[in-house]
């Protein structure tokens, strides 16, 4: 049972995000606490890519790039072929899994507009996809390989271990406190867990 933890999104949070102020993060205390709540059985951080990122696709005639953000979680959290699921910083391919979600923004919203043919998740795992890192170490291109599709999270994920090396390389920040963390539950006592939530005003996405 995993589900994402996330801080609510409000007017204040939107002014501050205006002004330059970092959305709301959490802190090494507050994972702390989230995993000594009874009914938690593990507690992560999405890490997040610190520098700019792109991505396009090519698919009938049909080219999108457009800057994206990249994201990973712990390995144990993801259901993939482990040996499919890892990648080199100095290589040229990288596995990603993505939300099932993008599929249908394609095949519902712009195929249908743009009468372009829509795409089976077979056939959409097989169309070209590229990851253009840019920082510190100037340009990457990567073949990204799409392994998997998520209903459980709305990210694009790569390996973690990979992003991290990756952030070590090209970071042009310091690396932050995590904006979600996902959270994998057992059956003991649910309703504790939901307390602590709603206490805290906590936004859930469920895996």
């Amino acid at each position: 049972n995993v589900l994402v933890l996330s801080k609510p999104v409000s007017s204040v949070t939107t002014l501050a995000g205006a002004l330059g102020v970092s959305a709301p993060t959490f802190s090494k205390s507050e994972i702390n606490e989230i995993s000594e709540v009874e009914g938690v059985n593990s507690v992560a951080k999405f890490r997040l890519a610190q520098f700019p990122v792109s991505g396009g696709i090519s698919y009938a005639g049909f080219n999108l790039s457009t800057e994206m953000f990249v994201e990973s979680v712990p390995d144990e959290y993801l259901d993939v072929d482990k040996q499919e699921w890892s990648a080199d910083v100095d290589g040229y391919v990288v596995p990603v899994v993505i939300p099932r979600t993008y599929i249908n923004f394609y095949n519902y919203g712009f195929a249908a507009s743009r009468g372009t043919p829509q795409i089976s998740e077979s056939i959409f795992e097989m169309v070209p996809f590229t990851l253009v890192f840019n920082g510190r170490e100037g340009r990457k291109v990567y073949k990204g390989r799409i392994i998997g599709l998520t209903d459980r999270m709305n990210s694009i994920l790569v390996p973690d271990e990979f992003l991290k090396e990756a952030n070590r390389r090209f970071a042009v920040e310091k690396e932050k406190d995590p904006t979600r963390v996902i959270v994998e539950t057992g059956s003991a006592s649910p309703e504790v867990l939901m307390d602590f939530i709603n206490e805290k005003e906590y936004t859930i996405e469920w895996g």
